[in-house]
């Protein structure tokens, strides 16, 4: 019997060795004699079977001269199920090139380091139970107990019983870890489609560290877990924090970072039930060729308690996301649960070609929020195939919640065909966008889609759908300087319930808007659509210097069932060019409120228009008030040229204009009759002051004369215009009213003439009893208050107080001065008639005739 028994085993033991060692591989993984118990690598099949190493409580140490993976390979480390760490090196001089699976047994984390790099080619994929981690660094710490080291394997190994701390490098090459695997796993947690890549169990984390991270057309999954990706380029620390599974890297300040790159529809995903993050630390950070990092809730998962984790990106250099890739934090179609944030720490962020940073809800939760820190630049240009480029926190039509708010802060911003930052709700109130660039900020033109559709350039907030109860978003930019051309434009709207955001704007410099595109003028606007129910936000404006022109625009106006919003300027100097305009308008409700205040002047010119008209033929509304305060100021029009300020009603009252300015030109207060009376017909359509060629200030009501508004014009009591002289229309040869100078041998002289003036012409001399001297008073001729006693009579301050004279009761401003038989200078308030018969006629050079005055 047992003979029998044992010629079974001889024979079905045959058969059993034969289908293990049949197709046989070439051993890529090769234990070292390193450890106090070496691994041990037993191949079973396409299977290499890896036992053995030294345990030290709960970790497990394997050491590897070589360690690779041929295609459809598999490298099982046959663990005890107790033990939760497992860390292998390699010691030897190649790659790791794994193009098969890496399986572990249990919970078990999975440490590889390999100083020479490691590639994840196609077909690579990993079958463990715990977090995953692949690093070119030269050694795992253990807290102050020690090291694992790959490049010094020989040092002594004490009991390292405690969860590793860090990864140290101690080389400035560090070797490059490198991502091609789409090797499909289980679909995700919502079933909607297959995992293609290095995929971890749903909330553990995949981190990857060395020098260059290059994911190419590769994907990384920690569905509800953590994928971290950090690029580390000189010798130094990288602390790993947490315990079990729930590791995180820190990075230390100051030391050089390595790229990471997501090329060619690579794919980093971590969206899940809620709590998925994604780090990523790198010199600079390229995504393209639709590449995709993705955090949130995945579709039709959640509760009213998930919130997604946030995507965490800290670049030394520079962020590239171009080519309709994207970096997404959402909460996804029938997702319950907040999005996550969005936060990038980065010298310069670049966005093209539909290139966008996104955090949105379209499920029920509120989007994340948006926080960019860019030290030099952020620049968004361009549209891709449909979407623009663009930084975006939205609430979508489908959604329950809020739009999240944006803020960047920068040394200047660029928008540029069709590049938008943007925060819209299709449910909610929309989000606040905030910029703070130290230098500039410029938005310019406008991107076309592929449906041939123009898209401008700018920042815009608002509720886009009727059926939506919420607020704009408010705008807020802060800079050097801010230009707005060729239709690019600010933007809060409301097509909803609720009232448009607010756009203030603190330029220390300059502010321009300039021109038109193909969507309309360029300009700041706070609008309520025709479908919408509430109020236009405000436009407040402060800088030095602010030009509107060629059809530019700022606009607080409502063509729905509310008023216009308000709009404040305080500057220098405004400038409104070429059928310009600030209007704060309405169809039916009441027009809103201009309010500038001007340091030095305003001026329009070619059409431009100041306006708080309201209603329509068909629709009521009071015009709203005009504020312009120029005290020390000037209000400048060129003749002419129709350019108007209106605070007109067309059935309700007519505004209020005030105007307090140092002088005004060119432009007039106009009546409803003297309108009436100019366009020759008493229609109320028609009375309209841009039907006039002049340059008018009108506050009437054109339906109703008894309702029209006020208009006041508060200016100094001077005569300005006493004081110009019409320049002449031709231009004459002045040059022979210039004296000839003296040959060089004749007659040349150096006379002082003192300070009693100089004869009209210089072939004149200075008639003696026309000349009048005025005296200095010297600082010690002066008594007490700067006085003195001269000839009888007192001075102060160098100006003779004649005896007995009085100051009139009310000052008038002087524009001439004569020479009274006294000789004294007298002020007076019109120039008078100055003959000059009487001066003498004298040869100006010796041997010459006297030159004839008459």
């Amino acid at each position: 019997m047992k003979l029998l028994f044992m010629r079974f085993w001889l024979i079905h033991g045959s058969a059993l060795l034969f289908l293990f060692t049949s197709q046989p591989t070439v051993a890529q993984i090769t234990p070292d004699a390193t450890l106090p118990i070496n691994s041990r690598v037993r191949q079973q099949n396409n299977v290499n079977l890896i036992e053995g190493g030294t345990t030290a409580g709960t970790n497990l140490f394997h050491s590897f001269e070589t360690f690779s993976i041929p295609t459809g390979g598999v490298a099982f480390f046959n663990n005890a199920l107790n033990i939760q760490n497992i860390i292998s090196r390699v010691t030897g001089k190649s790659i790791s090139n794994i193009d098969g699976t890496i399986r572990a047994l249990g919970a078990a984390n999975l440490f590889l380091i390999n100083p020479n790099g490691i590639v994840f080619s196609q077909n690579a994929k990993l079958d463990i139970g715990g977090s995953f981690l692949a690093s070119t660094a030269n050694a795992i710490e253990f807290g102050n107990q020690g090291f694992f080291s790959a490049s010094n394997p020989e040092a002594p190994l004490p009991l390292l019983t405690i969860n590793p701390s860090a990864l140290f490098f101690n080389s400035s090459a560090t070797a490059p870890i490198e991502v091609n695997s789409v090797a499909p796993s289980r679909l995700d947690p919502s079933s909607t489609s297959t995992a293609n890549g290095l995929r971890v169990p749903d909330g553990q984390n995949l981190s990857l560290v060395g020098g260059d991270i290059n994911i190419n057309g590769g994907g990384l999954f920690a569905f509800g877990g953590r994928v971290e990706l950090g690029g580390f380029r000189s010798a130094g620390t990288v602390n790993l924090n947490g315990n079990g599974s729930n590791l995180s890297l820190s990075f230390p300040d100051g030391v050089e970072r390595s790229d990471v790159s997501l090329i060619n529809n690579a794919n980093v995903n971590v969206r899940g039930q809620d709590a998925g993050s994604i780090a990523i630390n790198a010199r600079n950070l390229n995504l393209a060729n639709q590449s995709r990092i993705l955090a949130g809730i995945a579709e039709g998962l959640g509760s009213a308690k998930s919130i997604a984790g946030n995507i965490d990106i800290n670049a030394q250099a520079a962020v590239n996301v171009q080519n309709e890739s994207l970096i997404d934090n959402r909460v996804q179609e029938k997702a319950i649960g907040q999005s996550g944030d969005i936060n990038i720490n980065t010298g310069s962020l670049f966005l093209g070609n539909n290139g966008n940073l996104n955090a949105s809800t379209r499920g029920i939760g509120n989007a994340g929020n948006i926080t960019i820190n860019a030290k030099d630049t952020v620049s968004v240009d361009g549209v891709g195939s449909i979407i623009p480029s663009a930084v975006s926190s939205d609430a979508e039509a489908t959604a329950v919640g809020k739009a999240g708010n944006i803020s960047i802060t920068t040394g200047s911003l660029s928008l540029t065909n069709g590049g938008v930052i943007l925060s819209f709700s299709g449910s909610g109130d929309g989000g606040n966008i905030t910029v703070n660039a130290r230098d500039t900020v410029s938005f310019d033109g406008v991107g076309i889609n592929g449906n041939g559709d123009p898209v401008r350039s700018g920042v815009f907030s608002g509720i886009v759908l009727p059926e939506a109860v919420g607020k704009g978003g408010d705008i807020s930019i802060t800079t050097g300087s801010l230009t707005v051309r060729n239709g690019a434009a600010f933007s809060a709207r409301t097509f909803g319930k609720g009232d448009a955001g607010n756009i203030t704007i603190n330029a220390r410099d300059a502010v321009l808007f300039d021109g038109v595109g193909r969507r309309g003028p360029s300009g700041a606007f706070t609008i309520v659509r025709e479908t919408a129910v509430g109020n236009g936000g405000d436009i407040n404006i402060t800088t030095n210097a602010l030009t509107v022109r060629n059809n530019a625009e700022l606009n607080a106006s409502s063509s729905g069932q509310g008023s216009a919003g308000d709009i404040k300027v305080d500057s220098n100097f405004i400038r409104l060019e070429n059928q310009a305009g600030i209007l704060a308008t309405t169809e039916s409700g009441n027009g809103g409120n201009i309010t500038l205040g001007i340091q030095d002047f305003l001026l329009l010119r070619r059409g431009s228009q100041i306006s708080t008209s309201a209603g329509t033929a068909a629709l009521g509304g009071n015009g709203g008030n005009i504020n312009i305060n120029a005290p020390n100021g000037f209000l400048l029009a060129v003749k002419n040229e129709n350019s108007d300020i209106s605070a007109n009603a067309f059935e309700g009252s007519g505004g209020k204009v005030q105007i307090q300015a140092f002088g005004i030109f060119n432009i007039e207060q106009r009546s409803r009759e003297d309108l009436v009376r100019r366009i020759g017909k008493d229609d109320p359509r028609e009375l309209n002051a841009q039907n006039l060629q002049s340059n008018d200030i009108t506050a009437i009501s054109q339906e109703n004369a008894a309702l029209s508004g006020q208009v006041n014009i508060i200016t100094p009591e001077v005569d300005l215009s006493s004081a110009l002289v019409e320049l002449p229309d031709d231009i004459s040869d002045r040059s022979n009213l210039i004296a000839q100078g003296c040959p060089a041998n004749q007659g040349n002289k150096f006379t002082i003439t003192g300070r009693g003036g100089l004869p009209p012409l210089p072939t004149e001399a200075l008639r003696s009893d026309r000349t009048a001297t005025v005296e200095w008073v010297t600082q010690g001729e002066r008594g007490r208050g700067g006085e003195r006693e001269r000839g009888g009579e007192r001075e102060r301050g160098g100006i003779t107080n004649l005896s007995g004279s009085k100051l009139p009761n009310q000052m008038v401003a002087a524009t001439g001065w004569v020479i009274n038989n006294k000789g004294e200078v007298t002020l007076i308030a019109s120039a008078p008639t100055i003959h000059t018969n009487n001066f003498l006629s004298t040869p100006a050079c010796p041997n010459q005739a006297p030159v004839s005055q008459d």
